[in-house]
């Protein structure tokens, strides 16, 4: 077994995130606000409520300029009390 490391990201790219939270228009719509003021362009969210209608998932392909970028909003949604889970 070896030790590779994984790839490095080439920036500026789009990096891929999923947002969890309660269904909630006011929560998605704070959400994308926070997602768009990071990014500091429009971003578009697609959303998906799980099958028992609990949860709502929120994707997006962020526009990352660098790790720092990442790291930022990163942050802020775990700062984001209506976020459950972000991966």
């Amino acid at each position: 077994m070896t030790n590779a490391s994984p790839p490095k990201l080439e920036y500026p790219c789009s990096f891929p995130v999923k947002i969890f939270i309660r269904p909630s228009d006011s929560d998605k719509q704070r959400i994308t606000s926070l997602v768009t003021d990071v990014a500091g362009q429009p971003v578009a969210l697609d959303e998906r409520i799980s099958n028992g209608g609990k949860y709502m998932c929120l994707s997006v392909a962020f526009p990352a300029r660098d790790e720092a970028h990442i790291e930022l909003l990163r942050e802020k949604l775990a700062a984001e009390k209506a976020v459950i889970l972000s991966l």
